[in-house]
């Protein structure tokens, strides 16, 4: 059954005007759908008695023509949440609230993801510039006191700068610091 065909049969439409219009003639997209839609496509001669219950109900539906008949749509999710409590239909209500907060979790997962996924790629073209340009200099060929970034960034490649600062015992600063003076070397 179709998720229009679901919220009609919720709906009790003894119980306003709007709903027996939305009964009649509405469709609601599926919650799961890529966007939020409601519509009322009706005939001319019920469009003045449908716009008068959306002024009372205050709902902020938008009018279109399509063809011989008047559509009546709304597709701000707050509006058609709205729509749905006045009509009654409190399943509907609780279906497309599910949907926004699993599509809302489901966006910001994929964010954390990308963001993470680009500084991966980035630390490790910086690490393998780096460690290119040091392979290119020899460790040897370098100034004693560079030698012990040097050579543990060659040896630690996949690790971040704050690791590899840990791991020699040396401020971040002071790593950073160190291998800008090699990429100097290496470009002079």
């Amino acid at each position: 059954m179709s998720f229009t065909k679901r919220v009609k049969n919720e709906i009790d439409s003894e119980t306003s005007s709007l709903a027996k219009f939305f009964v009649k003639y509405g469709y609601i997209s599926d919650p799961d759908s890529k966007h939020f839609e409601l519509n009322i496509i009706v005939p001319e001669k019920d469009a003045l008695p449908l716009e008068i219950e959306i002024i009372k109900s205050n709902l902020d539906m938008k009018r279109g023509n399509l063809g011989d008949k008047i559509v009546f749509y709304i597709k701000k999710f707050d509006e058609i949440i709205n729509f749905l409590n006045i009509v009654g239909a409190k399943e509907a209500v609780f279906e497309y609230l599910d949907s926004k907060v699993y599509k809302e979790i489901k966006a910001d997962s994929n964010r954390i993801v990308n963001f993470e996924t680009s500084n991966i790629k980035r630390q490790a073209l910086a690490s393998k510039e780096i460690t290119d340009i040091i392979n290119k200099i020899g460790i040897d060929n370098l100034p004693p006191k560079y030698q012990k970034v040097a050579n543990a960034r060659v040896k630690h490649a996949e690790l971040t700068l704050t690791e590899l600062a840990d791991k020699i015992k040396m401020k971040k600063a002071n790593v950073v610091y160190v291998l800008g003076k090699i990429k100097k070397i290496e470009e002079s």
